[in-house]
């Protein structure tokens, strides 16, 4: 799991100077507001600030060299529900009971970060990609909770493409919308006079393992063409499964084909990170933002013979968008 603690300035952002003349045109809140970041199914393994050499992450990375690293950082779950409800609330799933497949819902008598923060007079605001959040109650307290996934995909054909088994030149899981969405909630909606509580969910390291093209393709291994390594994406679910469905694709490590859709994954959603960060410095006096950059949990990638994340209750693959 991956958790940064962000003070700012960013160095890696505009210079000094200009940093200051801009932030001149900001006003100042007493309280500072909060940037939450959720790269949800994301290894700190595969990230450079963990050890990875692979560059997959050149966004976060020079973000955490400036930053305060959690080496020691632990989900309470390894799904997203219990999770982000641990997240919002501070308690751990066995108290908040959003954690099983017979109750994927938090319920209302428990008071989220949103709820308290609004409380304190903070514009709230949720970006997220991740239908299981929005779905299971967890937007209370935000002002306005955006899916990502209702509002981008069908402008994307992204669905359709999956259904069909096309390995579509675009395919965005939101995080294209939420830079689109983050930009104009800035200049359109925020209250300069109030602190806010930005939340954002990116899950472009999520199966289906379909990054943009570009993407998808520079982490293949040798032999493995594009459009076999996309239907391959498309029909995983368990290591043998994998080995049938990879029959005659000319790999001889099929599991080496996910592992490499999934680093494309990370680094389109590095990308989109940098953008969104980019934002914020255009916008936001960061001098005065607590920026929190985390991940709800990771991803089995074959380690015991299991892909995807695995349901507490089964102890398989949950089957559901988590």
């Amino acid at each position: 799991m991956l958790a940064l603690c962000v003070p700012l300035p960013l160095g890696i952002w505009p210079s000094p100077d200009a940093a200051s003349a801009r932030a001149q045109a900001f006003e100042h809140p007493s309280l500072p507001s909060v940037v939450l970041v959720v790269l949800d199914t994301t290894r700190a393994d595969h990230l450079g600030a963990y050890g990875h050499g692979g560059g997959l992450t050149p966004s976060l990375d020079r973000l955490a060299g400036e930053s305060t690293l959690f080496e020691q950082a632990i989900s309470p779950a390894p799904w997203t529900l219990p999770s982000h409800a641990s997240l919002f609330t501070g308690y751990f799933p066995v108290t908040h009971g959003a954690s099983t497949d017979h109750h994927q819902w938090l319920d209302d008598d428990f008071v989220t970060l949103a709820e308290m923060l609004r409380g304190e007079g903070y514009q709230t605001q949720s970006l997220c990609s991740n239908p299981v959040v929005t779905l299971a109650n967890l937007g209370q307290g935000f002002d306005r909770d955006l899916a990502l996934y209702e509002s981008y995909e069908p402008l994307q054909l992204a669905w359709l493409a999956r259904r069909l088994g096309l390995p579509a030149i675009w395919v965005d899981k939101g995080a294209g919308e939420a830079v689109a969405a983050l930009d104009r909630w800035l200049r359109e909606e925020r209250d300069p006079r109030r602190p806010f509580f930005l939340f954002v969910n990116l899950m472009e390291a999520h199966e289906l393992y379909l990054p943009p093209r570009r993407q998808r393709r520079r982490f293949l291994p040798p032999g493995v063409g594009y459009f076999d390594a996309t239907r391959a994406a498309l029909r995983f679910d368990d290591a043998r499964a994998l080995r049938a469905q990879m029959h005659g694709f000319g790999a001889d490590e099929p599991e080496a084909t996910l592992r490499g859709l999934y680093a494309g994954g990370l680094a389109y959603q590095d990308e989109q990170l940098g953008r969104l960060l980019a934002s914020l410095r255009a916008h936001v006096d960061l001098d005065h933002t607590l920026l929190i950059v985390t991940a709800d949990h990771g991803e089995n990638l074959g380690e015991g013979g299991r892909w995807g994340i695995s349901s507490p209750s089964t102890n398989t693959c949950c089957g559901c968008p988590c």
